[in-house]
């Protein structure tokens, strides 16, 4: 289970604000939290904007490593 701190940026992957959402991503993948993994794949398939999509598939990237 996601920590409280990893499950408010989980929530902003859904914010309507791509900013928003590509900071949530990279704030996931310093936080550390591998229990995010598949909310990060979650969010990289419904996501449509590209620099988004870098940002979640670096912070995947970060946690698997």
């Amino acid at each position: 289970m996601p920590s409280v701190r990893a499950e408010f940026y989980i929530k902003l992957l859904t914010d309507p604000n791509p900013n928003v959402r590509q900071k949530a991503a990279y704030a996931l993948g310093q936080i550390g939290d591998q229990t995010c993994l598949f909310r990060l794949q979650e969010a990289l398939t419904r996501e449509q904007d590209a620099d988004v999509q870098k940002v979640i598939q670096e912070a995947r990237a970060k946690l698997e490593a």
